[in-house]
């Protein structure tokens, strides 16, 4: 049998190692693994991988071993990303991973005041940020980014949804000819293919299939619907269920609006969240939900890539996701760190096949939901008979005689 390959394998450096160790991280994942050594040999790198699939540490451990011994002489690294969230996720695993050095981070990201990050920039070797408020500080003169060594382009695909490219290319021009380059993304459609080629210079791809998920921690169901009935089976699960914290997946951003009317309708605090708000909505809607002022969160993919909060409890899959990625992405949301979590999927009979080649492709065991009253005969049938819309039209009006 093949043995596991440790950091160590990698050329990792000891003290990195070390802090690794302490976060019981012993194991590169697939992505790390690819792009680790291509990165040691200063090539750029294209990864593609999805949330998960421990990414930041592909980009953060090169980085932070070269700055080891050159921290103290400016900034070196720049990492954009496309919220707050994100990039304060990403700071947090790199502050875990210098602990056994001397290198500083800065985060700069807008909707705070200047005058704290001012004073982080001055001793950063690293900053990690969104696009619009780093664009403020060069402005500013507050960033300078001629000596940079390293550019990363993180969540790349959902950036470019969010509308960031003449930022990105702005930021670009600013940063040296001759740096190294690491570009991920999720997907890779023509734009961001295109951006990649316009700065990068013969970049090694590596391709990631592996994300992780708790299956030991993991509850995973399938609950039989209707189209009639399938937001009246969401309410009775999340009823049933008391999430402390849920994320509702859709496909489209149409579905999540009126999920989220409809909820919000039956007196359960709900929000959606996808690309067709603002960024600085986004945020506000992500911090409440962090902070448990909502706990309903009513998402589609894009808009929910690289969401980690802490206490999701429950996914619920109200339409069937496009692949097993996609699927493994959405549960991925809970079962974190050790905690407990439940994903369940609503399905439609013409649902099934898909759904049936998901559970397929991705080697799990999904079971039936055991208890659905909104599938019962009797249900059905009041349904029918007595809330359907054709049973409900408004009483004439008696004309005065």
């Amino acid at each position: 049998m093949k043995e596991k390959q440790t950091f160590s394998d990698l050329r990792v450096d000891a003290r990195i190692v070390e802090a690794l160790n302490e976060q019981e991280i012993t194991e590169p994942t697939e992505i790390q693994a690819g792009a680790i050594p291509r990165a040691f040999e200063g090539k750029d790198v294209i990864g593609r991988s999805k949330t998960g699939s421990g990414k930041t540490l592909a980009f953060g451990i090169p980085i932070i071993q070269e700055l080891l011994d050159k921290n103290g002489k400016g900034v070196r690294a720049i990492i954009l990303s496309p919220t707050r969230e994100l990039a304060k996720q990403i700071e947090d695993e790199l502050i875990l991973i210098a602990k056994k050095s001397t290198v500083q981070t800065a985060l700069i990201y807008g909707g705070v005041a200047y005058e704290p990050q001012f004073e982080a920039v001055k001793t950063a070797d690293i900053i990690i940020g969104t696009p619009g408020r780093i664009i403020d500080h060069i402005e500013r003169g507050t960033i300078q980014l001629e000596e940079i060594e390293f550019f990363v382009l993180d969540e790349a695909d959902r950036m470019l949804d969010m509308g960031f490219i003449q930022d990105i290319k702005k930021i670009l021009e600013k940063t040296p000819v001759h740096k190294q380059n690491f570009f991920f993304s999720a997907t890779m459609p023509m734009e961001a293919r295109e951006l990649a080629e316009s700065f990068m210079h013969e970049p090694v791809r590596v391709n990631a299939t592996d994300i992780y998920v708790n299956n030991a921690q993991l509850e995973e169901y399938y609950i039989d619907t209707l189209k009639l009935t399938k937001a009246d089976t969401l309410r009775y699960l999340i009823e049933k269920e008391k999430p402390k914290l849920a994320i509702v997946f859709t496909n489209t951003r149409l579905f999540a609006d009126a999920v989220t009317k409809y909820l919000q309708k039956h007196n359960i605090r709900a929000e959606a969240l996808h690309g067709g708000f603002a960024q600085n909505k986004r945020e506000k809607i992500i911090e409440s939900f962090a902070a448990k002022d909502i706990h309903i969160l009513i998402a589609t993919d894009v808009a929910a890539r690289g969401l980690d909060i802490e206490g999701v409890t429950h996914v619920f899959n109200f339409e069937v996701p496009g692949d097993e990625q996609d699927y493994t992405h959405r549960i991925g949301r809970t079962a974190r760190a050790g905690n407990k979590g439940v994903a369940i999927t609503l399905l439609e009979p013409e649902e099934h096949r898909d759904f049936s080649r998901i559970e397929g492709d991705s080697l799990r065991n999904i079971k039936k939901y055991p208890d659905n009253y909104f599938a019962k005969k009797e249900y059905l049938l009041e349904r029918r008979n007595n809330t359907h819309p054709r049973n409900n039209k408004r009483p004439q009006r008696r004309r005065n005689t």
